[in-house]
């Protein structure tokens, strides 16, 4: 009895030195983390850390993060932030969100509202703890820009998984459910187009290829988007239902470039759709029309396969022009 009392003081000793030490080692990798992204060319910092969670888990806490990236005008903040892992498991990381984010974009700044989000990040052990895979789930998300227009997601999944023929390429498939657009949007919509207010989901099936390993030297790499194929996207929205397959790389000024094509069931109540979203003016939308009835055979068929083509650092829906296209590798990095 004695000695099954000693061995078991012994052994939870060597556990409180474990963790304690532990502990310690996660701290200056965090504070390591932060300086790191900072040297890259980052801004990042935190008001305090601090780990709890004895015995059993390893629960940093941060006082308000942020990031930032001058060259991109990109940053992000929150009031906490708080990445937990169990004790013996300490590769696999449970990242716990605050209710209020916030998110800096080139000419406008997003708050990003929920009343639920967490993420799951499992990296391999070894000497360079490569990403294994990811899952993102959010509830009541809502999405509001400085620029004026608001979007309400009721829930939202994702995960990401490694390649296991291509250390580069990470297979995503994610879910928005329930997908209220702005109200200015669903005003001018209202006017010309029985569609419902509510998008009923959004559905995406795709590969994201990178130019370095995600692992732990990404703060000296940089890894960035170099491809993306996507296998499916589907959204359905009442009579209107756009799927979406294709595949885009970056130009030489890193601009996407490739072909997406698309089918579009109920198409004719796209046009609205790039009114109210002021992609197309209302005068123009009679010839937009035309255009697709021509596209779609002899103007009766529900169906229209057309293509979506990024070339030369611009959009074209068939013969459309839609706009620039979007940046997807900075070459000045």
């Amino acid at each position: 009895m004695r000695r099954g009392l000693i061995a078991v003081l012994v052994l939870a000793a060597l556990w409180a030195g474990y963790w304690f030490g532990a502990a310690r080692l996660v701290e200056r990798a965090a504070e390591a983390w932060f300086k790191a992204q900072t040297g890259a060319g980052t801004l990042a910092g935190h008001d305090g850390l601090r780990v709890t969670g004895f015995p059993l888990r390893f629960a940093l806490d941060i006082t308000r993060p942020h990031l930032a990236d001058a060259d991109t005008g990109t940053g992000w903040s929150a009031a906490e932030a708080r990445i937990a892992a169990r004790a013996w498991m300490p590769w696999r990381v449970t990242l716990d969100l605050p209710e209020q984010q916030m998110l800096d974009l080139p000419g406008q700044e997003l708050t990003i509202n929920s009343s639920a989000m967490t993420a799951t990040v499992a990296l391999l052990p070894g000497a360079t703890l490569p990403l294994d895979w990811t899952d993102l789930s959010g509830d009541g998300v809502s999405l509001l820009s400085s620029q004026g227009w608001a979007l309400a997601i009721a829930h939202i999944t994702a995960t990401t998984r490694r390649d296991l023929t291509d250390p580069l390429t990470h297979d995503l498939q994610a879910e928005a459910r329930s997908i209220t657009p702005d109200e200015g949007f669903r005003r001018r919509l209202a006017t010309q187009s029985t569609l419902p207010e509510l998008i009923e989901g959004l559905r995406v099936d795709a590969a994201l290829s990178f130019t370095a390993p995600l692992d732990r030297n990404a703060a000296e790499m940089q890894p960035r988007l170099a491809a993306l194929k996507l296998r499916d996207a589907t959204l359905t929205w009442g009579t209107l239902i756009l799927s979406a397959s294709g595949d885009l790389t970056p130009d030489a000024q890193g601009f996407a470039e490739g072909r997406i094509d698309l089918r579009l069931t109920g198409w004719r109540d796209l046009v609205p759709v790039l009114v109210a979203a002021q992609l197309v003016k209302p005068e123009v939308a009679p010839t937009v029309t035309r255009a697709l009835e021509v596209m779609a055979k002899d103007g009766t068929a529900e169906v229209l396969d057309m293509p979506l083509v990024l070339s030369e650092g611009w959009m074209r829906l068939g013969p459309i022009p839609i706009g620039p296209a979007p940046m997807m590798l900075d070459q000045r990095q």
